[in-house]
């Protein structure tokens, strides 16, 4: 994970030791020093990560402790994590993420609820050239598969018909159908 982190900087390590510290020099600054500068590192999709990676990115932000407890000059990051609460494992039943490792070092938690219906309707009626009953279908192929993320895929996939023909009620059903995944 480490690595994932420090790819685009070129400074891939090959012990975890020498990662750990390569990703805190990336990462760290002195966000309450007299000139503060501040980083902060976001993890999305932080519930597929494995006990271990949650374990390291915790050792790796207890070491900004002092600079948090006391201030000055000392460096440190602020970490957010970005994920769903919940997941469906591969035999399909819902497992609860083990965040605890981390939690019990943040300050704030903030959870957001699924998107309405209304915020569905935010999003399609932002689309162009739709007719009311595909945008009906739009909205409920989205709550049905559980985010926006899912209905903008569809609708991205059923809009490269070859004809260049706006897609039908019936093309967004079938292209979901396809995408069952999504």
């Amino acid at each position: 994970m480490a690595n994932e982190i420090l790819y685009p900087y070129h400074g891939e390590q090959h012990q975890i030791a020498e990662c750990i510290q390569a990703v805190w020099n990336l990462v760290a600054r002195r966000p309450f020093g007299a000139y503060p500068t501040k980083s902060v590192l976001i993890i999305d999709e932080a519930q597929a990560m494995k006990p271990s990676v949650l374990e390291s990115f915790r050792g790796l932000f207890d070491m900004g402790e002092k600079a948090r407890m006391f201030g000055g000059e000392k460096p440190a990051f602020g970490m957010i994590l970005v994920g769903n609460g919940t997941f469906l494992n591969r035999a399909g039943e819902q497992n609860k993420v083990a965040y605890e490792p981390l939690m019990q070092r943040f300050d704030i938690t903030q959870e957001f609820g699924r998107p309405t219906r209304a915020d569905y309707g935010l999003f399609v009626d932002g689309l162009p050239g739709l007719d009311v009953q595909i945008r009906k279908e739009l909205v409920e192929l989205g709550i049905s598969k559980g985010s926006i993320r899912a209905a903008a895929k569809i609708w991205r996939s059923a809009t490269r018909l070859p004809d260049g023909r706006m897609p039908s009620a019936d093309h967004l059903q079938t292209i979901s159908k396809i995408k069952e995944g999504v």
